[in-house]
């Protein structure tokens, strides 16, 4: 049976809708969207359905790379549990970021990525923010306060490095203690050597984080007691 012209056409793009369809398939089926990101997250962790209330997508050129990463940060709610969780796409391919853990907190959640530590509650009618974190090297402490900036309605975002940026997030800093961000002394105080002699690593140890809430008249409407990983304040992704 010869096909006409019409029907070779409609051909060749069934041929491509399979080839598309088996692709996605060999990828894993991986969620493009921010809603279908939510969906798969809560599936894995048996979460009622997530909303999202902080987006934020970024790219990044790795060494290697022809074409750039992206990475899409969310912070999302159920509920009265927040949760947040990066994905790493390149190319057609767009998976959970493993070498960070999903975090889950009930009532609100703290955790820091990229030079900023993230507070994700009910802050609907909350003005201000200000968080203290202290750091405790086994002989004395120290206390960051850090001044928090209203991302949504129910996030505020602090800067961890002091405004350095991101050259505060290098591995091997040294220097004048009082001048280091607490990004910088979460590596500097926290960094231990691998006696298996693998090098340096980070020791896991979670910082008390104490964030007052304030009205618009200034007046303290509630303060939380939270925690935040040495990991995430000298994470870079």
């Amino acid at each position: 049976m010869r096909l006409n012209r019409k029907q070779k056409i409609l051909r060749n793009l069934l041929v491509c809708l399979l080839l598309a369809l088996a692709t996605y398939a060999a990828l894993g089926f991986p969620p493009y969207t921010v809603e279908a990101m939510c969906r798969q997250v809560q599936r894995d962790y048996l979460l009622p359905e997530l909303e999202p209330v902080y987006v934020l997508k970024e790219k990044h050129e790795y060494s290697g790379d022809w074409v750039y990463r992206h990475f899409t940060f969310l912070i999302a709610r159920c509920r009265d549990t927040y949760v947040s969780f990066l994905y790493d796409r390149h190319l057609l391919q767009n998976e959970r970021q493993y070498a960070r853990e999903v975090a889950i907190g009930e009532g609100a959640l703290c955790m820091a990525r990229a030079g900023t530590m993230y507070v994700a509650g009910d802050f609907k009618d909350v003005c201000s923010a200000e968080a203290v974190v202290r750091a405790d090297n086994g002989t004395r402490y120290r206390d960051f306060t850090l001044q928090g900036e209203k991302l949504g309605e129910e996030v505020f975002g602090f800067d961890v490095t002091g405004g350095k940026g991101e050259s505060a997030l290098f591995f091997w800093q040294e220097g004048d203690e009082e001048e280091m961000s607490l990004a910088e002394i979460a590596n500097y105080w926290y960094r231990r050597y691998d006696s298996s002699g693998n090098g340096y690593g980070l020791l896991h140890a979670s910082l008390p984080v104490t964030v007052t809430l304030y009205d618009e008249r200034g007046e303290v409407m509630n303060t939380l007691s939270l925690s935040v990983e040495t990991y995430d304040l000298h994470s870079w992704y």
